[in-house]
């Protein structure tokens, strides 16, 4: 009976192995694993639009366009090291201010140019929901404004180059929050050019969405806020310039929902056409 033992062992561990790998199916399926989403719940406090930011967010995440787009939005931020530590440019202000809009912009001339066409694929289920398309574009706005606020943070180490450098960062970002981000919300309604959100490209792959319309919105973006600077503090001082930049930007704060009317108007009347295009 001792000598049986070891038969009785390896029988059970044989006859176990085969009865594992008995069904052939079994060993070629691949193993199944649950992904689960952020929920964002943190996000409800904001109401209305934490629906449309949890949206946002789900699809930067799960995405690969969108993810590439942020990811590069964030190399705006070592734009300025071209101006701010070049001597050529200390005495060009004007220049200065420039460089101060894609520093805390980067999100803003990235991402924010592709909206709504980042919702291309579901645009029209969307245009059906009982939603209100002024609270979409709010959430979009506050989105911008929260990236553009925490590039702005993350710019502050270019204190390093003089206050003055740190100044012209803040006020070209409270240019780009207050009334850069409604140009740009209002160039979406020019860019109607289905995104491909799984798609892996060039982050302007989309080169026929710009129009020559919507090429002429880079002047109000990039030629106005320069102006705002440029003509008290050639008339009367660099600080007055800075006050009239970062005032204009206030203003677009202000009048928020101002803005998001008007805007809110011009997109619902071209909402039909906007869905005829995304489902190219």
């Amino acid at each position: 009976m001792f000598f049986l033992l070891p038969v009785l062992v390896v029988y059970t561990l044989v006859f176990l192995f085969l009865k594992k790998g008995f069904y052939l199916d079994a060993s070629l399926s691949q193993k199944k694993s649950i992904v689960r989403g952020g929920d964002f719940s943190f996000l409800n406090f904001l109401g209305k639009d934490a629906l449309f930011l949890k949206n946002d967010l789900r699809m930067i995440i799960r995405n690969v366009r969108p993810r590439q787009i942020v990811m590069m939005s964030f190399l705006f931020l070592f734009y300025g090291l071209i101006f701010f530590s070049n001597d050529v440019y200390s005495d060009q202000s004007v220049m200065l201010v420039f460089a101060s809009l894609f520093v805390t912009g980067g999100f803003l001339m990235t991402f924010g140019n592709y909206v709504p066409a980042w919702d291309s694929s579901y645009y029209k289920l969307l245009m059906t929901q009982n939603v209100s398309y002024k609270d979409y574009l709010l959430s979009k706005w506050n989105l911008i404004v929260f990236v553009t606020a925490l590039s702005t943070l993350l710019a502050i180490p270019y204190v390093y180059f003089g206050i003055d450098v740190l100044i012209i960062i803040i006020a070209g970002a409270i240019f780009n929050i207050g009334l850069g981000s409604w140009i740009t919300l209002f160039g979406g309604l020019l860019n109607k050019t289905p995104m491909k959100l799984n798609v892996k490209a060039k982050a302007f792959e989309n080169t026929q969405a710009f129009s020559l319309n919507q090429f002429l919105l880079v002047f109000p973006k990039l030629v106005l806020p320069m102006f705002l600077y440029w003509l008290p503090a050639t008339f009367f001082s660099p600080t007055l310039g800075y006050i009239s930049l970062g005032a204009s930007g206030v203003l677009g704060i202000l009048f928020k929902n101002w803005f998001a009317q008007k805007i809110t108007t011009l997109y619902i009347k071209q909402k039909h056409e906007t869905i005829e295009a995304f489902n190219k």
